[in-house]
């Protein structure tokens, strides 16, 4: 059954720049290990978010699919290092899971 990842990170002022960088690195690390649907990125302008506010989120052919590819990015040196560069850009974060209506 498909799923829907979505994230929303409140990014730390003065660091949206940074954050795109970090986003592109996350990016090609995804590609390098395979498995991992494009996402769709957004940026908050208006709404209960404010506009530091990046929501990216893909589609998943099935949760089991996802539990593969993060399992292979938790084990992944690039991508440990990445993740504690990662945490100084963001206020907060949190995720959201779905499963698409027919």
């Amino acid at each position: 059954m498909k799923c829907v990842e979505r994230w929303i990170h409140k990014i730390a002022p003065g660091k949206w720049d940074e954050w795109l960088e970090v986003e592109k690195k996350w990016d090609a690390i995804e590609r390098r290990l395979g498995g991992f649907p494009a996402k769709r990125c957004y940026r908050a302008i208006f709404g209960s978010e404010d506009v530091n506010t990046f929501v990216w989120e893909r589609e998943w052919e099935s949760f089991p699919a996802s539990e593969t590819a993060y399992g292979r990015m938790m084990d992944d040196p690039e991508a440990q290092k990445l993740g504690r560069d990662f945490a100084l850009l963001v206020e907060s974060k949190r995720g959201e899971l779905y499963w698409p209506l027919p």
